[in-house]
Protein backbone atom coordinates (compact mmCIF):
# COMPACT_ATOMS: atom_id res chain seq x y z
CA UNK A 1 0.00 0.00 0.00
CA UNK A 2 2.72 2.36 0.83
CA UNK A 3 4.58 1.94 -2.51
CA UNK A 4 0.99 2.90 -4.37
CA UNK A 5 0.50 5.62 -2.17
CA UNK A 6 4.33 6.98 -2.97
CA UNK A 7 3.88 6.51 -6.78
CA UNK A 8 0.55 8.54 -6.41
CA UNK A 9 2.13 10.95 -4.91
CA UNK A 10 4.96 11.56 -7.73
CA UNK A 11 2.32 11.05 -10.42
CA UNK A 12 0.26 13.87 -9.04
CA UNK A 13 3.42 15.87 -8.17
CA UNK A 14 4.02 15.94 -12.06
CA UNK A 15 0.99 16.71 -13.41
CA UNK A 16 0.49 19.93 -11.20
CA UNK A 17 4.20 20.31 -12.56
CA UNK A 18 2.75 20.45 -16.06
CA UNK A 19 0.22 22.61 -15.12
CA UNK A 20 2.60 25.47 -14.12
CA UNK A 21 4.52 25.31 -17.54
CA UNK A 22 5.02 28.46 -19.43
CA UNK A 23 5.60 28.70 -23.10
CA UNK A 24 9.46 29.50 -23.62
CA UNK A 25 10.24 32.89 -24.99
CA UNK A 26 12.46 32.57 -28.03
CA UNK A 27 13.00 36.63 -28.55
CA UNK A 28 17.10 36.01 -28.10
CA UNK A 29 17.20 32.67 -29.93
CA UNK A 30 18.40 32.23 -33.50
CA UNK A 31 16.94 30.17 -35.44
CA UNK A 32 17.73 28.62 -38.73
CA UNK A 33 14.61 28.53 -41.36
CA UNK A 34 13.77 27.83 -44.97
CA UNK A 35 10.68 27.36 -47.05
CA UNK A 36 10.11 23.94 -45.04
CA UNK A 37 11.24 24.91 -41.74
CA UNK A 38 9.64 27.96 -40.57
CA UNK A 39 10.70 30.62 -37.45
CA UNK A 40 9.13 30.71 -33.89
CA UNK A 41 5.50 33.01 -33.00
CA UNK A 42 6.61 36.77 -33.55
CA UNK A 43 9.82 36.24 -35.67
CA UNK A 44 9.97 36.17 -39.57
CA UNK A 45 12.68 34.15 -41.78
CA UNK A 46 15.08 37.10 -43.12
CA UNK A 47 17.98 35.40 -45.32
CA UNK A 48 17.95 32.18 -43.79
CA UNK A 49 17.52 33.42 -40.41
CA UNK A 50 14.72 34.00 -37.84
CA UNK A 51 14.26 37.60 -37.39
CA UNK A 52 12.09 39.37 -34.75
CA UNK A 53 9.58 42.16 -35.89
CA UNK A 54 8.72 41.58 -39.57
CA UNK A 55 12.08 42.78 -40.68
CA UNK A 56 14.03 45.84 -41.88
CA UNK A 57 13.23 49.17 -44.10
CA UNK A 58 14.60 52.21 -44.05
CA UNK A 59 18.30 53.82 -44.99
CA UNK A 60 20.10 51.11 -43.46
CA UNK A 61 22.58 50.64 -40.57
CA UNK A 62 25.48 52.56 -39.97
CA UNK A 63 28.18 50.10 -40.13
CA UNK A 64 31.74 52.09 -39.70
CA UNK A 65 32.48 53.63 -42.70
CA UNK A 66 30.07 51.95 -44.85
CA UNK A 67 26.40 51.63 -44.68
CA UNK A 68 24.45 47.83 -44.66
CA UNK A 69 21.37 47.80 -46.73
CA UNK A 70 18.29 45.85 -46.49
CA UNK A 71 18.83 41.87 -46.10
CA UNK A 72 23.11 42.65 -44.88
CA UNK A 73 23.58 42.84 -40.69
CA UNK A 74 26.50 44.91 -39.41
CA UNK A 75 29.29 42.52 -37.99
CA UNK A 76 31.64 44.01 -35.05
CA UNK A 77 34.41 41.17 -34.33
CA UNK A 78 35.90 43.67 -32.01
CA UNK A 79 39.71 43.04 -33.85
CA UNK A 80 38.52 44.05 -37.48
CA UNK A 81 36.95 46.92 -38.73
CA UNK A 82 32.63 46.59 -39.00
CA UNK A 83 31.67 44.96 -42.10
CA UNK A 84 28.46 44.13 -43.94
CA UNK A 85 27.51 40.29 -44.24
CA UNK A 86 24.32 38.90 -45.34
CA UNK A 87 21.70 38.32 -42.83
CA UNK A 88 21.67 34.87 -43.07
CA UNK A 89 25.84 34.90 -42.00
CA UNK A 90 27.01 33.93 -38.90
CA UNK A 91 28.63 36.82 -37.15
CA UNK A 92 31.26 35.81 -34.65
CA UNK A 93 30.77 39.23 -31.89
CA UNK A 94 27.58 41.58 -32.48
CA UNK A 95 25.65 42.16 -35.02
CA UNK A 96 22.63 44.49 -36.21
CA UNK A 97 20.08 44.75 -39.01
CA UNK A 98 18.75 47.88 -37.84
CA UNK A 99 20.00 50.80 -35.98
CA UNK A 100 16.83 52.92 -35.17
CA UNK A 101 13.52 53.34 -35.42
CA UNK A 102 13.80 54.34 -39.37
CA UNK A 103 14.50 50.66 -39.92
CA UNK A 104 11.93 48.97 -38.49
CA UNK A 105 8.08 48.34 -40.22
CA UNK A 106 6.71 47.74 -36.81
CA UNK A 107 7.85 48.19 -33.69
CA UNK A 108 11.55 49.33 -32.34
CA UNK A 109 15.07 48.72 -33.00
CA UNK A 110 16.16 46.61 -29.59
CA UNK A 111 19.48 44.47 -28.50
CA UNK A 112 18.26 40.74 -28.75
CA UNK A 113 21.06 38.62 -27.41
CA UNK A 114 23.85 39.88 -29.06
CA UNK A 115 22.83 41.73 -31.56
CA UNK A 116 20.08 44.53 -32.72
CA UNK A 117 16.86 43.63 -34.56
CA UNK A 118 13.63 45.16 -35.44
CA UNK A 119 10.80 43.65 -32.39
CA UNK A 120 7.45 44.14 -31.74
CA UNK A 121 8.13 42.72 -27.82
CA UNK A 122 9.03 45.23 -25.34
CA UNK A 123 12.32 46.17 -25.42
CA UNK A 124 14.83 47.46 -22.69
CA UNK A 125 17.78 48.20 -24.39
CA UNK A 126 16.45 50.32 -27.39
CA UNK A 127 19.11 50.86 -30.62
CA UNK A 128 19.26 54.38 -31.93
CA UNK A 129 20.99 56.69 -34.52
CA UNK A 130 19.14 60.21 -32.51
CA UNK A 131 17.47 60.71 -29.96
CA UNK A 132 14.31 60.61 -31.40
CA UNK A 133 14.72 57.36 -31.83
CA UNK A 134 14.22 56.86 -27.96
CA UNK A 135 11.45 56.32 -25.73
CA UNK A 136 10.63 58.98 -23.48
CA UNK A 137 12.04 57.15 -20.22
CA UNK A 138 15.55 57.14 -22.01
CA UNK A 139 15.57 60.30 -24.13
CA UNK A 140 19.56 60.49 -24.66
CA UNK A 141 21.04 58.48 -27.67
CA UNK A 142 24.57 57.00 -26.12
CA UNK A 143 27.04 55.74 -29.02
CA UNK A 144 30.33 53.99 -28.23
CA UNK A 145 29.66 53.21 -25.09
CA UNK A 146 31.96 49.90 -23.81
CA UNK A 147 31.73 47.97 -26.98
CA UNK A 148 32.75 50.15 -29.29
CA UNK A 149 29.42 49.13 -31.66
CA UNK A 150 28.61 51.50 -34.32
CA UNK A 151 24.87 52.36 -33.13
CA UNK A 152 24.11 53.82 -29.97
CA UNK A 153 21.91 52.64 -26.49
CA UNK A 154 18.72 54.71 -25.63
CA UNK A 155 19.81 55.65 -21.68
CA UNK A 156 18.85 58.26 -19.19
CA UNK A 157 21.98 59.63 -18.99
CA UNK A 158 25.06 58.68 -21.62
CA UNK A 159 28.26 57.39 -19.61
Amino acid sequence: MYVVGVRLAAIAMLLAGAACYDAPDYGATTFRCDATHGCPAGQTCVAGLCRGGGGTQGDGVACGAQVCASGLQCCVDFIDPPICLPAGVMCVGLSATCDGLEDCQTGTCCRVGAGAECTTASCNDPICREPADCPAAQPMCCTGITTGEPWGHCMTICP
